[in-house]
Parts: C-alpha cells; sequence; structure tokens
C-alpha cells in the first residue's frame, strides 16, 4: 500500500495513519479547516503531504524535513514546523501554503542567534481560530506572526515574532541548561493558556512548569511533577468553535513508562486545587493533540505511525499496554549520596510492584512531593519527603508491592558501601 490508511478496524482507535514505504515515519498529522483533509509529517523518510481521508490520496507531496511536530491556522492557511536537512544540520522555522505546499517563510535566527532545537513550535493559541475572541475576560489572539517557540538546544521558550524575530517574551537562560525556577533543560513544548499564562515541557527535568506575568516578568506559578514530558495540549481554542472545553493532555516519550494522561481543569479554570483524571492512553508519545472537530478524540504517536484514539475508551482497549515493567537502573553504582529515580506516576494504576536487586546491603526510600496541590501538581517550591522505608538485603531480589501507589514518587537508595543496583517497576 502506497498511501496510509485512514480508518482503523478498533472501535476505539478511529483513524490511523500507518508507515510506508514512502512515509516509513509518520510523527503526527495536523488537523485542518477540513476534517477530512490532514497534514501528514513523515521526518524519518523527509516527507511533508496534503492527505485527503475522503479519497485516500495525497493532494501534494514534498521532500521536506520537518523534525518536529506541524501545527495549522486557518486564518493565514498555513502549515507551521522545524524544518532541517539532516539530524544534525542548522534547522529552520518555516511557513507551508496549505494548498500548495510551497513554502512561503522561514526564519533561521532568532534575536538569541540561531534557532537548534525547536521541537514543537506552535501558533499562538493551541488550535488558532479564524478570529480572536475572549473567555472569562480574557481576549484570546490569534495573530499568525505570533509563535510559541520551546529551543530545547538554547533552553529557553517564548513567544516569538516571525516578522522580526523578536521575542514577546522569553523564559529561561540562553545556552545555559538549569533545574532552578528560572532555568529550563531542553524544553520540548509550549502552549499559552486562559489565564494568559503559559505551560511549558521542560523534558530533562521532569516537570511541566506553568507560567504567570508572561508578558512583564514570567515567574514559575506551579510546577506538574511528570517523567520526561514531550507534549501538552489544551482543547479550549478550535476551529469548531462551537463548544468550550479546558481539557488538557500531557504525555511522555519515557520507554519506561507508557504514558498520556486527560485531564480536567488543568488550567485552574474551576477550583485552584482541583483536577480530575479524565482518561488516559497507554502510549508514549512525541507529541499529543486534540480533534479540533471532537474534543473525545486524541491524537498520539507510537514508533512510527500516529493513531486518533476515543481516549476514554483507551485505556480498556489497550488493557494490554498498560501493563508495563520496565527498568529505572540496570547495574547503577551508588555511592554514599544515594541515588533517585526519575518520577514514576501511580496516577492510572491501581497497583504497582517494585523489584530491586542490590549487591551490598541497602535501604529504598519511597518519597513523595510535599506540599501537594492537586494530583500531580506542586507549588514553585516543593520538597521529595520520605513516605516509606525497607531495607534491602543483598544478593536477593525484594519484592515490595505498593497498592495503591501515589500519584507520583519516586524511590531513593541508599548505601553504607557502594553498591551496585539495579530498579524495576510494574505498573498492572
Amino acid at each position: 500500500m502506497k498511501t496510509p490508511t485512514c480508518i482503523s478496524s478498533a472501535s476505539f482507535v478511529r483513524r490511523a495513519f500507518w508507515a510506508t514505504e514512502e512515509f516509513s515515519d509518520i510523527l503526527n498529522f495536523s488537523y485542518t479547516d477540513d476534517p477530512d483533509l490532514v497534514v501528514i509529517n513523515g521526518p524519518g523518510a523527509s516527507r511533508i503531504g496534503l492527505f485527503d481521508c475522503r479519497r485516500g490520496r495525497f493532494r501534494w507531496k514534498k521532500q521536506l524535513m520537518i523534525w518536529s511536530g506541524v501545527t495549522y491556522h486557518p486564518r493565514s492557511r498555513r502549515i507551521l514546523g522545524f524544518a532541517k536537512k539532516s539530524v544534525d544540520a542548522q534547522g529552520a522555522l518555516v511557513e507551508l501554503d496549505l494548498a500548495t505546499g510551497r513554502v512561503v517563510r522561514e526564519r533561521t535566527q532568532t534575536e538569541d542567534g540561531p534557532i537548534l532545537a525547536a521541537q514543537n513550535p506552535r501558533y499562538l493559541t493551541s488550535y488558532a481560530l479564524g478570529k480572536p475572541f475572549s473567555v472569562y475576560g480574557t481576549a484570546i489572539d490569534d495573530d499568525p506572526d505570533l509563535v510559541l517557540l520551546p529551543d530545547g538546544g538554547r533552553h529557553t521558550a517564548g513567544l516569538l515574532s516571525l516578522r522580526t524575530g523578536r521575542y514577546r517574551w522569553k523564559f529561561g537562560r540562553d545556552g545555559k541548561p538549569g533545574s532552578g525556577l528560572d532555568a529550563l533543560h531542553e524544553p520540548r513544548d509550549l502552549v499559552w493558556t486562559l489565564g494568559g499564562g503559559a505551560w511549558i515541557a521542560d523534558y530533562a527535568n521532569h516537570r511541566l512548569l506553568n507560567l504567570r506575568n508572561v508578558d512583564s516578568k514570567p515567574e514559575v506559578a506551579a510546577q506538574w511533577i511528570f517523567p520526561r514530558p514531550t507534549s501538552v495540549a489544551f482543547t479550549f481554542s478550535t476551529p469548531a468553535s462551537g463548544f468550550f472545553s479546558a481539557n488538557a493532555a500531557v504525555s511522555t516519550e519515557c520507554f519506561y513508562q507508557p504514558l498520556t494522561l486527560v485531564l480536567s481543569d488543568f488550567d485552574d479554570i474551576g477550583l485552584d486545587r482541583y483536577t480530575s483524571l479524565l482518561g488516559w492512553v497507554p502510549i508514549a508519545s512525541n507529541q499529543v493533540a486534540f480533534n479540533p472537530w471532537d474534543p473525545t478524540l486524541l491524537q498520539v504517536n507510537q514508533w512510527n505511525s500516529v493513531f486518533e484514539v476515543d481516549w476514554a475508551e483507551a485505556s480498556r482497549g489497550w488493557a494490554a499496554m498498560a501493563r508495563f515493567a520496565k527498568p529505572y537502573a540496570v547495574r547503577q553504582p551508588v555511592g554514599p549520596s544515594g541515588w533517585a529515580s526519575e518520577p514514576i506516576v501511580g496516577l492510572p494504576h491501581p497497583r504497582m510492584l517494585l523489584k530491586i536487586h542490590t549487591d551490598k546491603p541497602a535501604s529504598a526510600v519511597i518519597e513523595i512531593p510535599q506540599p501537594a496541590l492537586r494530583l500531580l501538581a506542586v507549588p514553585a517550591e516543593f520538597q521529595w519527603i520520605p513516605a516509606d522505608e525497607f531495607a534491602l538485603p543483598a544478593g536477593r531480589v525484594t519484592l515490595r508491592p505498593v497498592d495503591p501507589p501515589p500519584a507520583v514518587f519516586r524511590l531513593r537508595i541508599k548505601v553504607r558501601r557502594a553498591a551496585r543496583v539495579d530498579v524495576s517497576v510494574e505498573g498492572y
């Protein structure tokens, strides 16, 4: 088959675009004004094209490596992405004309210098409307000149003018990765919020940062603890403006845990300490996006193919994928300062099992964040504190059930003498 498949036989998978010889690595597809016209991006094959699902064929195809996800702006009828000639080459933000695929504008530099690694550049709104609108007294601007740019290579994220290359606002220390409340480390995604702030997927720091006062002095209002976040998306602004929703989705590409969560009131639209887990998709995804015509559908990608799923049904339909057994440490040297895992999300799992082996006597501590606000959210300033501790005899595997697990936790290993440790976690 030379064209991707539009329809899937699984009831909860509404559309599936499988890799083909021509599009051998599909990262995402971008929605357009027409629910049956989607822009398919295959960076591994250096191809992008406008696919007509009704006719099962491409309207146009272009040899172009869009390294990241692509988004669409209906008022300008353009597609935005970050293009590169090769993995190691200098890249550029590019806009393509939807009708022809022609490159109509590109930018290689900002006021800081070359754009190094723009993983998920977006137009200002998650799904820009054909006209500005207002929600809860907040005016939402869909100016197609303004793009949200996370640059993982420069460790910054901000709102950029494509025309001038200057930032309206920016967060992070240019060229200096860090884990403090003024720094980022490989940011992968950035979205604007209803309150006029922003969420940044701070990949290497295992967190999403909620910023406020972005137009004056951006500062962290809260953190969302999440392993290697790659994408964050909202449903509130769409081309099909007949509905309003403040649901959000966050995802990881972490191979340790397949995890994409769908959440309500993620942006403090409701009570400031309230968030519900509406559903989850047991997939580790580079990018997530809600269908603007039907927000019950969520787009995720798995390896070289992309799927549009009913997120309320996906956890049941892919129940076998929800169970995981993954290593967090393999022959890990541990010294006097100890070792701590990255965050482990227990939220969607009724039970978990910790499996730990050490060649010297040691102890394991389950740590949870304090203070906690809602689900995985914590204040800007928080601490990991012990919740449970148990001994680890040398030379045997210690099995420790966690039933039910905390919403989010991490494991810390403490030793008296230098040791080597294996840690794995199973989720059910």
